[in-house]
């Protein structure tokens, strides 16, 4: 098994862009106007400026499809994180908002329980008095 692609890209040296990007295993060098095959992976070996270096298409260049690509990613990168910092964000407020009324409601209860029993401890405080001067 050899590594030589079954398409020979070098056929259409000279011709134009649209010619050699026919055949995606293609990618054209517009400064030397050469046409060369790229590996199994669509990866490029030459010494062809990046500027110059046209694959898949002839609209943009490589430089510029790699800024295109890299400005793409790190555009969804960045959504996503703005997502996930919303989310956390939102989560502690409305954890926070429950713990503080579930804490309000305790000390409600906290206190309503006081209330009773002091209540409670003046009636008795009372009956007790009623007591000490029936009999004295």
């Amino acid at each position: 098994m050899t590594n030589t692609p079954t398409v020979n890209c070098g056929l259409q040296n000279g011709t134009n862009c649209t010619t050699c990007l026919e055949n995606v295993m293609c990618y054209w060098c517009d400064e030397s106007s050469v046409c060369s095959n790229t590996d199994f992976f669509g990866l490029v070996s030459t010494t062809c400026p990046v500027q110059d270096l046209f694959i898949t298409q002839c609209v943009l260049n490589g430089l510029y499809s790699i800024i295109v690509i890299v400005a793409a990613v790190l555009l969804l990168v960045g959504v996503f994180l703005c997502i996930c910092i919303t989310c956390c964000i939102c989560c502690c407020w409305c954890c926070a908002k429950k713990r503080n009324y579930s804490e309000d409601k305790q000390q409600l209860q906290m206190d309503k329980i006081k209330e009773s029993k002091e209540a409670k401890r003046i009636e008795r405080e009372q009956k007790r008095a009623e007591i000490r001067n029936k009999y004295m």
